[in-house]
Parts: C-alpha cells; sequence; structure tokens
C-alpha cells in the first residue's frame, strides 16, 4: 500500500529525465537529450505477468547467438531523456519544473511508471523509498498493493499505457533495423535493465511515417547535436558522460548526411 504526499522537493527531477512519447520527444527535442529505451521480458527470466503485460502493446521477436535455439522476447520501446548520473532532468531550472503545465505524460504519472503493471507499481516507487513524499503521514491513499486507487493517478496512467501502446506502431519498424549480430545482447540486457540506443536511429522511420518532414528531422538533429555538446562541456569525462552519448553523436553525425 501507499500513501503519497507530492511535497514538490522536486528530488524525482534531479533523478535525471524522464521517458517520453515519440510526440513528447519531437515536442521537447530541443530542451531533452533522447535516446530510445528498450524493454524486455522472456519466459524464464521476468515473472510471467511482466510477460503478459509487455505482449500487450510489445512485438515478439527471436534471437539469440548463431548455433543456438533463439529465445522469444517480447519487446516495446519507449523514448528516454539522457543524461549523465547525478544531472538533474534538463527541465528543472531554479525549480520548479518549466515545464509543469505542458509536462510529460510520465512525469503526471510518477510515483507510478506506464510501462509495469499495475499490480507491480512497487517495484517502480520503491527506489523513492526514502523519500517523504512516500508513505507520507498525511498522505492520501493512491495504491492499495494490487491497484490504482486514486481517480487522478489512474487517469494519468492509462494515458501514458495508451501513449506507450500506440507509439509501439512506429517502434515495430524499428526492431528490423537492429544489426542481427548485436540483437541477442541487447535483448538480454533490457530483460535486466534498459538498454538504450540512439533516437537518431529511428528518424528514418519518423520521415517514412509521414508525420514528419526533412525539415523537422533536420531542426531536431541540429538541437540534439547542440545539447550533446553542452553536456560535453559540462561533463568532460566520456567515462562518467556515458558511451550512450557518444553513440549519440555519431549517429546524429551519420543521419545529417543523409537528410
Amino acid at each position: 500500500m501507499l500513501k503519497f504526499e507530492c511535497t514538490l522537493c522536486g528530488k524525482c527531477c534531479d533523478a535525471g529525465g524522464p521517458e517520453v512519447t515519440i510526440e513528447e520527444a519531437m515536442r521537447f527535442a530541443d530542451l531533452f537529450p533522447l535516446s530510445v529505451r528498450i524493454v524486455a521480458a522472456r519466459k524464464g527470466k521476468n515473472p510471467d505477468e511482466l510477460i503478459k503485460h509487455v505482449k500487450t502493446f510489445g512485438h515478439r521477436l527471436r534471437a539469440g547467438p548463431p548455433g543456438v535455439t533463439p529465445y522469444i522476447y517480447h519487446v516495446y520501446g519507449t523514448i528516454m531523456v539522457t543524461v549523465p548520473e547525478g544531472l538533474a532532468c534538463p527541465a528543472l531550472k531554479d525549480k520548479p519544473c518549466s515545464l509543469h503545465p505542458d509536462k510529460p505524460l510520465a512525469c503526471s504519472t510518477a510515483p507510478f511508471a506506464g510501462g509495469v503493471p499495475q499490480r507491480l507499481q512497487q517495484a517502480a516507487y520503491k527506489r523513492w523509498a526514502d523519500w517523504e513524499c512516500i508513505d507520507h503521514k498525511d498522505g492520501e491513499m493512491i495504491f492499495d498493493g494490487k491497484k490504482i486507487t486514486n481517480t487522478g493517478y489512474l487517469r494519468h496512467y492509462k494515458q501514458t499505457y495508451n501513449a506507450i501502446k500506440l507509439d509501439q506502431k512506429l517502434f515495430a519498424a524499428f526492431w528490423p533495423q537492429i544489426p542481427k549480430d548485436v540483437l541477442p545482447d541487447i535483448l538480454e540486457m533490457a530483460t535486466t535493465q534498459h538498454s538504450l540506443l540512439p533516437f537518431a536511429e529511428m528518424l528514418p522511420i519518423l520521415r517514412d511515417s509521414g508525420r514528419y518532414d526533412d525539415v523537422t528531422l533536420k531542426r531536431l538533429i541540429t538541437s540534439q547535436n547542440r545539447l550533446l555538446e553542452g553536456l560535453a562541456q559540462k561533463v568532460p569525462d566520456e567515462p562518467v558522460r556515458g558511451p550512450i552519448h557518444w553513440h549519440m553523436q555519431l549517429a546524429l553525425k551519420r543521419w545529417q548526411a543523409q537528410l
């Protein structure tokens, strides 16, 4: 059970950046450095309930090392605001959030996670267990251990869930683009922790979808390059900054030359 009271402390914002939908990624591309987050589940590795949940809006992929019977994975993707460890969400400017009236769906859903079954939500908020908003003495009961009981949080959870599900139509075209020699390792890692790939790798799929033209995508590349250069100045040590940011820059350069 969870009694919750937001204290506007901003600790959840200090913990990095949120997940966003593809539409939100395009809308906030001049503020958020973006990557693709891959979530995978397979039988024998993850709880049956999580597998069932991922199956409801994800896709079925077969992958494994050469000469080995491939595993069957159920996979879905989201877009992740990717900042180096220790940096706050880029929208947090002098507190509170500079996007608050128009913040991403995932922020409205917190402390819950739209990509997690209701019965497993405790795993989503237990990372915040020592924060005063969790099990606040004056907080409202919003989770009974099995389901979200507050109508407002439940509405935000369903909106986030539906948005993740809608995005999977574009991710369905993205999975075949991942090289087969690295796909097994990426999916296996994604069963225990998130796997990240550069958001720029999705640009051809976004263009082919007809939703975004080349001018919009070129503007996104310019914004993302500027953000990554800024991160490199803030955190010049590349290992600390994280290898994903190096891969993001390479992908942006490659697709900039092709658009």
